[in-house]
């Protein structure tokens, strides 16, 4: 009950400020759950609060939002979102489950990955904008950490256990807890699943260490987001998935800079403090660690192989071969069973579910979407940053399945990024530039010559 009160009090603060309403809500859904619903009966479509709320702020934004400061360039992902819709609308229409079975997933697909993420970038526009949206999301992230700590200490989670009683539907809760047996307790904390909370955490600290480095982020203003941005890196190693520290660790990619005497000092802090650390380390942590590169590791720690994944992709490609140009359906294995079902594994690669539910026109859309985050976007905006995040985003996707991050807040990195570079600015109407300084939190106008 007190999510939907929260809820409530965000879509009527809305009314009255549209923007900074739905900035609040692009911030609640860090904490929006499967297991928190608003309707979850036997026999009715599952209406989760966060499917609700989305829903609402579309319904909103055509009354509304729409007043409220539109972007000033297009928006950069329109060709490969299109694309997406596209193959996803006729793999749902075509489906082996049938279009009845689908609607709903379709529905919520559109509104989460595509409507939702076009209103972001129209109306989140300004750096004012953007750090108004980070203070609230570095105390969600703040508490996390503390949260997970204590989780960590418990060996248990309070919170989620809490969540699932939510559901009134058994057969719909979602329990994503790990055997301890390999590695140990896995923290989550405020977030549904391990893997998804170690990206949200990498993807904070990635955001936070970048804009200190661009001195976009200093002083006073810079403390409570580094401490936090610390803390981040620690619990992502507590979440104890390889996923997890492959995503931080081409994310700090991009903070290397060999040119720079700063550098070298920093990496000689890192490998002392690790040194000086190494004793007090879990050693489930350092098998998981280590299992990257040497095969002990990673029998102890168990998880996939890279036999496994091949055996996966086979599997997919076989099931392919029923539909291969339009695919299964999203739903398709609610109504398909067998040994190539099986074998999928829960598709643990966003290719998986690309190649058995959406064919090769799936397939084609993924790769020209997968060629604007990592080139043509990033190309167009001379931005590194874009590059590396998407990298790793991208790589993380294809080697595991990513429950419980939410590619709405890789869109507000990329977003953040593209809207302070100064190709953007030159396109601001009239020669306007619109400035914002994190340290004084003065907003200012100045005209430039285009």
């Amino acid at each position: 009950m007190i999510f939907i009160v929260i809820g409530i009090f965000i879509i009527f603060y809305s009314f009255i400020n549209y923007k900074k309403g739905f900035s609040l809500y692009l911030c609640y859904k860090l904490i929006l759950v499967t297991n928190i619903t608003v309707i979850s009966s036997p026999g009715l479509p599952l209406l989760t609060l966060e499917m609700a709320m989305t829903l609402i702020y579309i319904i909103l934004f055509i009354f509304n939002g729409a007043k409220y400061q539109r972007a000033h360039m297009k928006f950069q992902f329109t060709l490969p979102i299109w694309l997406y819709v596209a193959s996803l609308f006729i793999s749902s229409l075509l489906s082996v489950a049938g279009l009845g079975t689908e609607i709903s997933n379709l529905i919520k697909q559109l509104s989460e990955n595509v409507v939702l993420i076009w209103i972001a970038w129209q109306i989140i526009e300004f750096k004012e904008d953007f750090y108004y949206i980070f203070k609230i999301i570095t105390a969600i992230i703040l508490f996390s950490c503390v949260y997970g700590f204590v989780e960590y200490f418990l060996q248990k989670n309070p919170l989620t256990e809490f969540e699932a009683t939510l559901n009134n539907d058994p057969n719909r809760t979602i329990d994503y807890s790990y055997d301890s047996d390999f590695r140990g307790y896995r923290v989550n904390s405020i977030f549904e699943h391990a893997i998804g909370a170690g990206i949200i955490w990498g993807l904070y600290a990635s955001v936070v260490f970048i804009a200190v480095k661009e001195k976009q982020l200093k002083g006073d203003k810079a403390i409570v987001p580094l401490v936090t941005a610390f803390l981040c890196i620690i619990c992502v190693f507590l979440t104890k998935m390889r996923s997890t520290y492959l995503f931080l660790f081409i994310c700090i990619l991009s903070l290397i800079n060999l040119k720079s005497p700063k550098f070298y000092l920093l990496l000689f802090i890192i490998l002392i403090v690790g040194a000086i650390c190494v004793p007090f380390i879990s050693p489930d942590i350092i098998n998981v660690l280590t299992s990257f590169f040497n095969s002990d590791s990673a029998n102890a720690v168990s998880g996939s192989s890279l036999e496994m994944r091949l055996d996966q992709f086979k599997a997919a490609f076989q099931l392919m071969s029923i539909s291969p140009i339009f695919g299964l359906g999203p739903s398709f294995t609610d109504v398909m069973e067998g040994t190539l079902i099986d074998r999928l594994l829960g598709s643990e690669s966003i290719w998986l579910g690309v190649i058995t539910q959406l064919g090769v026109i799936g397939i084609i859309a993924y790769i020209i979407q997968v060629f604007y985050f990592i080139y043509k976007v990033p190309k167009n905006f001379k931005n590194k940053y874009l590059f590396i995040v998407s990298l790793a985003y991208w790589i993380t996707a294809t080697v595991t399945s990513m429950p419980g991050f939410k590619i709405i807040y890789l869109y507000l990195f990329l977003f953040y990024i593209i809207k302070n570079t100064e190709y953007y600015k030159l396109q601001i109407t009239r020669g306007r530039i619109y400035t914002f300084n994190f340290n004084s939190g003065a907003f200012k106008v100045r005209k430039i010559k285009i």
